[in-house]
């Protein structure tokens, strides 16, 4: 994209999607930190510039998208400024403003106010966006869509980052964790549930997709396993005891941290500002906190040059300062004591547990509505329009049932379903092979030996031949579909009606004729495949034959030859053409060879794909503070307690703690001392110490000189 072509862009911008242009250069070429203040009382300045070591520039930046009496705009801000202090001033505007008139505005400033000045119109910024190489950042930052092939190529850094907080370990490990206290919340203030209420309760104080059900069911299963939750009468699953019992003490500690955050501001606001504080504000703005210091840390990512265009996977993190100033502004604080007060409120909140656990679930929520963009990059690609997905037939039959009919409840039927869509509205190009055609045609021919079978409805929604088991799932939950089993399959070709005698490979072209069209109708077009030279097939041969050996798996040779055409030419596509593409397949074997196979695309399921291409979805801030709040107070179930009682044993009792009687009496010492405990006073430190020291002394352990390790007797 040339420099005309983003002076164009810039010149149409409303004074919003003006201002997130302004939000990328200021940061990206000029490297100044900064939040948008404008305002009545902003003195010459709709910019805060913050300084990497804490406090602010006395750098003014004003914008306008005036066209009339900008000039004398420019000259008034300009002196604002300067009373203000500031030292340097910058002037934007998206008009096209002659190099002439901005000189003379700049020589004008300079000399009156003695300060550098520096005015930028579209020109002079689509110049500096293509000089830096952000235009893909500025495409992303007015969500301008982008046609196939215009974007360059996506850094490799940025790849490996994008793929890292999709699919790496520490974010599944988070979402997991997330999802289990999810859980346990729900049974704690719910009591016991059906697991079907409890699944639907757990996504409700999530605010997350449907399509999380599945692994929400697995972290269920996964606390059965672990013993903290247990089955009860009438298939109600309930808290175990020690898992209640944790979530109440965890829960005191979560109160006695929030109470002591909350009086520390609410006492800021009164003494400094006359405002009343609650505990709904105090709620609201410790998440707020909590999403800056986060934002924070990716700042210094970003300056330890790991590159982060769109920032998609943190769009419910982004421009956090700017909601916590906001916040704090409609509570009643003046504009000019904003800054004071948000650096006041973020050094009480600095380094408190409660501000790291509610971190961790504003850290979910961003992962959890991460931009479709931001999936497009982890696989290479700037923009889901410049990928292209090929199916294969274990894919393609699933979703033609589901078009044709509609969408069952089987594993493969919904998740097809959701993927697919997802990629057409995205504008995807998703295409099928003819060999993949063939399967499809070969599988549905072959449908035609299950008719008559009824009296196995139940068994057969399971059947391995796609049409059929889309069949029976939709019969047997009464939805609509034909009488019988040959009359469902004539919906998709006429020529299944047709007499046995015909001959195989006859039959199955004439009902490739029928499909091809259907998929072209559901926007899944024809990939013609030329002849692929041997240089691309080699590899994939024989990783593919490999594979089947090493784990004794047979599998009949032309669809291994089908699968391995595939391969090449996504192989071929992307060496030479420089395509981004994926196949999609339930295959296992396809999976496992694509895995150990370089240069061939990604080959993944529909399931795994949902997770990257499926839409943004912003989450409200009333709902992140409750879930933020509700996770917090699951966290650091009372460990730490444990750990300073077993530490001041060591510190008195030091070797005799091995002794196995002396353990037992320490745990259930331990259990006691946690009953009793009392989280609201603020020297329960001490008072675990005093009590640990007396439940010694009755044991006939006291502190003696010899177990102050490393220190020394100078009498």
């Amino acid at each position: 994209m040339d420099v005309d072509t983003i002076k164009n862009n810039i010149m149409s911008l409303g004074r919003k999607d003006f201002k997130k242009v302004i939000y990328l250069i200021l940061p990206k070429i000029f490297n100044l930190k900064v939040v948008n203040v404008d305002g009545s009382y902003n003195g010459g300045s709709d910019w805060l510039i913050f300084k990497d070591e804490g406090g602010s520039h006395t750098i003014a930046v004003q914008d306008t998208v005036q066209t009339k009496g900008w000039e004398k705009k420019a000259k008034i801000d300009a002196q604002k400024a300067v009373a203000n202090g500031a030292t340097r001033f910058f002037f934007i505007t998206p008009k096209p403003i002659s190099r002439l008139t901005f000189a003379q505005l700049e020589g004008g400033i300079t000399s009156t106010y003695k300060v550098p000045c520096t005015c930028l119109g579209a020109k002079e910024i689509s110049e500096l966006i293509v000089s830096a190489g952000l235009v893909t950042d500025f495409l992303d930052a007015i969500d301008a869509p982008l046609a196939t092939g215009v974007a360059s190529r996506i850094d490799k850094q940025e790849i490996c980052l994008h793929s890292y907080v999709a699919m790496g370990q520490d974010s599944d490990n988070l979402k997991n964790t997330v999802y289990e206290d999810s859980i346990l919340i729900t049974l704690h203030n719910e009591g016991p549930l059906i697991r079907d209420v409890l699944l639907e309760k757990t996504i409700d104080l999530l605010a997350c997709d449907q399509s999380r059900a599945s692994q929400i069911l697995r972290r269920i299963d996964s606390l059965l396993t672990k013993g903290k939750l247990i089955m009860i009468h009438d298939k109600n699953l309930s808290l175990a005891p020690n898992a209640q019992k944790d979530l109440e003490n965890a829960e005191r500690i979560y109160l006695k941290e929030f109470i002591s955050l909350v009086g520390a501001q609410t006492s800021l606001m009164e003494s400094e500002h006359n405002i009343s504080w609650s505990l709904a504000d105090g709620q609201k703005a410790s998440v707020l906190l909590a999403k800056v210091f986060i934002e924070q840390q990716l700042e210094s990512a970003k300056s330890a040059k790991l590159k982060m265009t769109a920032m998609g996977f943190f769009k419910n993190l982004n421009q956090s300062l700017q909601e916590l100033r906001d916040f704090i502004s409609n509570s009643g604080v003046p504009r000019e004591k904003l800054d004071d007060t948000i650096k006041e409120m973020l050094m009480q909140a600095q380094d408190l547990p409660i501000v790291k656990k509610l971190s961790r679930a504003a850290i979910f929520v961003a992962l959890e509505g991460a931009d479709a963009i931001s999936g497009a990059k982890a696989i290479g690609a700037p923009r889901w329009s410049d990928v292209s997905v090929m199916l294969d037939a274990s894919v393609a039959i699933p979703y033609l049932c589901s078009r044709l009919f509609q969408p069952s409840e089987g594993r493969f039927s919904s998740s097809n379903h959701k993927a697919i869509e997802t990629l057409h509205k995205l504008s995807v190009n998703v295409c099928i092979p003819f060999f993949y055609i063939n399967e499809c045609a070969s599988h549905l021919l072959r449908a035609r030996t299950y008719d008559n079978l009824d009296d196995y409805a139940e068994q057969l929604q399971y059947s391995q031949n796609a049409f059929v088991a889309h069949y029976y799932q939709l019969k047997n939950s009464g939805l609509s579909v034909p009488s019988n089993l040959f009359d469902y399959l004539a919906s998709f070709s006429s020529f299944c009606k047709e007499s046995k005698s015909m001959n195989l490979d006859v039959w199955i072209r004439k009902v490739m004729t029928d499909l091809q069209p259907l998929f072209h109708e559901y926007s899944v077009e024809f990939e013609e495949i030329p002849k692929i030279p041997q240089h691309y097939t080699t590899d994939i041969e024989v990783e593919y034959s490999y594979y089947l050996d090493e784990l004794k798996r047979s599998k009949n040779f032309k669809l291994v030859n089908h699968d391995v055409l595939a391969m090449s030419h996504l192989k071929k596509q992307i060496a030479e053409k420089y395509e981004h593409w994926v196949l999609l397949t339930w295959d296992r074997a396809m999976i496992s060879v694509g895995k150990k196979l370089e240069g061939c695309g990604w080959i993944i399921s529909p399931d795994i794909l949902y997770e990257f291409a499926k839409p943004y979805r912003p989450i409200s801030e009333s709902q992140l503070c409750t879930l933020a709040h509700a996770i917090a107070r699951t966290q650091d179930v009372p460990h730490f307690i444990s750990a300073q009682i077993i530490d001041r044993i060591v510190y008195v009792a030091g070797d005799k703690i091995q002794d196995w009687k002396l353990k037992k009496k320490i745990a259930e010492f331990t259990d006691d001392l946690l009953e009793r405990i009392d989280l609201a006073d603020v020297r329960y430190n001490e008072w675990v110490n005093n009590k640990t020291d007396e439940f010694l002394k009755k044991l006939g352990i006291d502190k003696s000189p010899s177990n102050e390790i490393g220190l020394v007797d100078v009498q």
